[in-house]
């Protein structure tokens, strides 16, 4: 499945605040995206 990844889910997994869904999209075999923007933001 293809998931684009948005800023705020991002910037809340890399503060420490990983939720039940975010942990089951990276842990299943989807493709994750992000454009330039949002990388960006990080």
């Amino acid at each position: 499945m293809k998931i684009f990844l948005d800023t705020s889910v991002l910037i809340e997994y890399i503060k420490g605040n990983k939720t039940k869904l975010f942990e089951s999209i990276v842990s299943e075999d989807n493709n994750l995206y992000i454009n330039s923007i949002v990388y960006s933001n990080l």
